[in-house]
């Protein structure tokens, strides 16, 4: 599919928790007895069933074939839909399907017509391939998608005697066979191939109606000498004028905002650009053999591949303009050892750095929300790494095989740590994980041989298959109540030398059972949370602001909502609401620390000028025992007395100007 999914993947890894049933033989556990089946194939007797999260299909005894609910169809890709073996002689489409998948209606032989409702969105490869009766077909008004073989083999296809198959303003397929090709201004996207290998033409006149120019879209067309694309054009699809070798003039608007790998490659053109080749604001590729580089201001994007393989490259400087470092831009720069991340990029693609072996540090500013899978991969001197405070999640294998990487911190922002993403990092020691984690999936740490302290805070809720597999030198980890659930073999195999240790009666206690692993209860002893101090790391930080502001931002939309522990740590205002304020308050008090000055949250408040004073008291069950706390500030005092089951909580207030602050320290389960 062609949409960016990222959020919608994220979510939706989230929600199943990112766990697979099958057996994990890829990551070398080996898990008997499962009572799971490898086998996915569907049995040719059955004529219902699911087909897309939210549909079914259904085939009654005439032969028809009806697809009903809402959203998309599986991706079947190269396999079979679940009706491929059945004499389907009609289909209906109902209305709420959005997508068409690949091979979805592959050789349905005996379909004459279909009607597509208005609500699909995007037709894929091959979609009805094979359907050899299909002779009429009702598309939707608004269509963003449609691949170019989608109809391939069909007599709509077949018979349609127009040089140009325009389907929704979508230019298909390309027939004719004329010198000079004029688009029409109906036309405001040309597909995926649409004119591939077309050799008859030299020029086109692309209108200016025109947004899109889809991958392969005139390669090979040898004939074409220039072309001109249209302001409005924001994406060049991949590969989509290579290998055109007659096209030495090339005019391409300054708005641009995607070019594909490729796209000029094979072209006169491209022949006698410079060595670095930056169009509009896109440093598209680089062709030279220098080892150190500064890409110029003005340049937001680093396109796909536009390092790709330059081994002789030891030190790029990116300028503070750069916004997105595109899929494998330094993929292979096996000598790049220096490399700044510029305080306003916002994301990072799948295997950007992949095997960058010289690179031994990285700092991601937090301004970048997206790390993709692998992006880091086999970086076998990386030993140092800070991670964004604002990642959605840490993707799947990011730092997969680095090897000289001895610990890691992981924020709080980030929902989920994806499959293999520490796998073979032989040398890591050491993992903290901040309160905020959800999910560690699959094999998400196999074979961190010398990883002995992990640190399991009490959000996550789940881990998955052999998270932590041939991490042979963890003697014991402690699990949190949250975790409701485990994979197979996540942590912890029979034969293992490691305790766990956990609350009687939880998960944890369960899995020790069933693995035959010692186990070590341990008392349901509260905890000392200090006010302000939202990570829980016993230190009051910028961490601590970013966590309050994160959490009001979610918290905001719906996303998620204030827990009462959040809010009696984070609400250093004691207005009951966690907002920017608090956020503010906090991150004042980590300034004024930097700078030297050695003055605890209560102090800091206290000393503040033109401040008011008032008293709250709040009452806490809890079951600790009494403890006492006094501040040496004058107008700050924590009393804690404990009376089992209630303790009773008296707090000095300190107004400070423009915002509400309040200091404390609080003993004892909120």
């Amino acid at each position: 599919m062609k949409r960016n999914q990222l959020l919608s993947i994220a979510v939706a890894a989230v929600i199943s928790f990112g766990c697979s049933l099958t057996p994990y033989v890829t990551c070398g556990i080996d898990i008997t007895d499962s009572g799971i089946s490898d086998s996915t194939v569907t049995d040719s007797s059955e004529t219902s069933g699911m087909c897309g999260n939210q549909l079914r299909w259904n085939f009654d005894s005439e032969g028809t074939l009806t697809i009903s609910g809402e959203g998309e169809m599986y991706p079947f890709g190269t396999d079979l839909a679940p009706w491929a073996n059945l004499e389907v002689k009609k289909v209906v489409l109902e209305s709420g399907v959005t997508y068409i998948a690949t091979n979805a209606f592959y050789d349905c032989y005996m379909v004459t017509s279909i009607d597509i409702p208005d609500t699909v969105t995007e037709i894929d490869m091959y979609a009805f391939r094979g359907c050899t009766s299909l002779a009429e077909i009702n598309f939707p008004e608004h269509l963003d998608y449609i691949c170019w073989n989608a109809f391939e083999d069909t007599p709509w296809y077949k018979n349609n005697t127009d040089d140009m198959i325009i389907v929704d303003n979508i230019l298909m397929r390309y027939k004719g066979t004329a010198t000079d090709v004029i688009i029409p201004d109906t036309v405001d996207e040309i597909a995926d191939y649409a004119f591939k290998d077309c050799t008859s033409f030299s020029s086109i006149s692309i209108p200016d109606s025109v947004v899109e120019i889809g991958r392969s879209a005139f390669q090979k067309c040898t004939s074409l000498k220039s072309i001109s694309v249209p302001e409005k054009v924001v994406s060049i699809g991949d590969y989509a004028f290579e290998d055109c070798s007659s096209l030495s003039e090339i005019s391409i608007p300054d708005g641009i905002l995607k070019i594909g790998i490729d796209a000029f490659s094979g072209t006169p053109w491209y022949t006698k650009c410079d060595d670095m080749i930056i169009i509009g604001g896109i440093f598209y590729q680089y062709k030279g053999k220098e080892s150190e580089i500064t890409v110029p201001d003005g340049v937001f994007q680093i396109n796909d591949y536009a390092f790709y393989g330059c081994k002789e490259l030891t030190s790029v400087n990116l300028p503070d303009t750069v916004r997105l470092i595109e899929k494998k831009a330094f993929y292979g720069c096996s000598s790049l050892s220096s490399i700044n991340i510029p305080e306003n990029t916002e994301s990072i693609d799948d295997y950007c750095f992949a095997d960058c072996e010289s690179l031994s540090s990285i700092t991601i500013p937090d301004s970048v929300y997206y790390v993709g899978a692998g992006a880091f991969i086999r970086c076998k001197n990386l030993e140092t790494v800070e991670l964004s405070e604002s990642t959605i999640f840490i993707s799947e294998r990011l730092f997969s095989g680095c090897t000289k990487l001895k610990s890691i911190h992981i924020p709080i922002n980030p929902d989920y740590i994806g499959r293999y993403a520490f796998a073979d990092c032989s040398n890591l020691t050491t993992v903290t994980i901040d309160k905020g984690i959800r999910l560690i999936s699959d094999c998400a740490f196999i074979n961190c041989s010398s990883l002995s302290s992990i640190d399991l805070p009490d959000s996550i809720e789940y881990i998955g298959e052999g998270a932590l597999y041939g991490c042979t030198a963890l003697k014991e980890i402690t699990v949190p109540k949250s975790i409701t659930m485990f994979g197979r073999a996540a942590i912890g195999q029979k034969n293992d030398d490691r305790t766990i240790y956990g609350y009687s009666g939880s998960e944890a206690e369960k899995y020790a059972s069933a693995y035959g692993l010692p186990f070590v209860a341990i008392a349901d002893q509260p905890s000392s949370l200090i006010f302000g101090d939202f990570t829980g790391d016993s230190v009051i930080d910028g961490r601590d602001a970013s966590g309050v502001l994160t959490l009001y931002a979610k918290s905001s939309v719906g996303s998620t909502s204030v827990t009462p522990e959040q809010l009696k740590v984070g609400d250093v205002t004691l207005d009951n609401i966690l907002d920017g304020r608090d956020a503010t308050v906090i991150l004042t008090y980590y300034a004024y620390t930097s700078t030297g000055h050695d003055v605890g949250l209560e102090e800091f408040i206290s000393s503040s000028p033109q401040t008011t004073t008032t008293t709250t008291t709040t009452t806490i069950t809890s079951t600790s025992t009494a403890t006492t706390s006094t501040s040496t500030s004058n107008t700050t005092t924590t009393t804690v007395k404990t009376t089992t089951p209630t303790t009773t909580t008296t707090i000095t207030k300190t107004t400070v100007p423009s915002t509400t602050t309040a200091s404390a320290v609080f003993t004892g389960v909120p």
